[in-house]
């Protein structure tokens, strides 16, 4: 029996680096073909967020018996999306808000997110990165801050103020070609602050007996009145560990497979 040997053609594509669509590919150029491993390649391939639809042909090379050309033909679909909006209320005055997505960063496969929500009462900035291989082997890193701001959590509760910072740092390990596990970290610092007019009594109470605690006076009014504020600070790290199958056969619109 003759054995058919693979030489990988060119990929089709115009803003996606030869790269990123290679170390999908689960056929070795120069090696044994494989249907199997074919198949596989394409539903790698068309599992990425960005590629709408993957077609693989083989043709005999010309004058051998024992070699043939792949070609996978690829189509593109859209790498990203953006949205935005802004309004007014009565309540909150002006709002603004707008998302960022980007799942193939300048043609290298990373995936870039940015997001921003801010009212008069809460301001949210999120920002991510991920490189699906930080490593050859298709170790993925995810890294993630987020910073928040809630002044008022509605307009008729008592003033409370917080803001918090997120730093995350996430990694995913591939055990075989359905199953992952990741591991990832998160530190956050918290800011707790209350105005001694206007807070609750319970708000008040809570942040001068919880976390690093600390006072500010001020001087308000004319003739200057001194107004004792209270504040607290405290810091969570927290651990997360997670698992995961997937043996869909596309991102979007799977007709075969699942995940879990």
């Amino acid at each position: 029996e003759s054995w058919k040997w693979l030489k990988l053609g060119r990929l089709g594509t115009s803003s996606i680096n030869d790269d990123v669509l290679r170390r999908e590919v689960r056929q070795l150029e120069n090696g044994y073909l494989s249907n199997s491993r074919l198949e596989r390649s394409k539903i790698r391939l068309q599992r990425l967020p960005y590629i709408e639809s993957v077609e693989v042909e083989t043709t005999p090379v010309p004058g051998s018996s024992d070699l043939v050309d792949v070609d996978f033909q690829i189509k593109e679909g859209l790498p990203g999306q953006f949205s935005g909006g802004i309004g007014y209320s009565e309540s909150q005055s002006v709002l603004l808000n707008g998302s960022f997505v980007h799942s193939n960063f300048m043609g290298t496969g990373n995936r870039v997110a940015a997001e921003i929500n801010a009212g008069q009462y809460s301001k949210v900035f999120s920002l991510s990165h991920t490189d699906p291989y930080t490593t050859i082997d298709g170790v993925s890193r995810t890294v993630s801050a987020t910073w928040r701001s809630i002044s008022q959590f509605t307009t008729s509760s008592s003033d409370f103020e917080t803001e918090t910072g997120t730093l995350g740092l996430d990694y995913s390990w591939p055990l075989t070609e359905f199953q992952s596990v990741r591991m990832g970290f998160a530190a956050q610092r918290s800011d707790l602050f209350t105005d001694p007019n206007s807070s609750a009594a319970e708000a008040l109470y809570w942040v001068q007996n919880n976390g690093n605690t600390y006072t500010e006076v001020q001087n308000v009014g004319i003739p200057p009145i001194a107004l004792t504020y209270y504040g607290t600070r405290f810091d969570t790290f927290e651990y997360s560990l997670g698992w995961s199958y997937d043996s869909r056969n596309r991102a979007l619109f799977a007709d075969r497979g699942s995940r879990h």
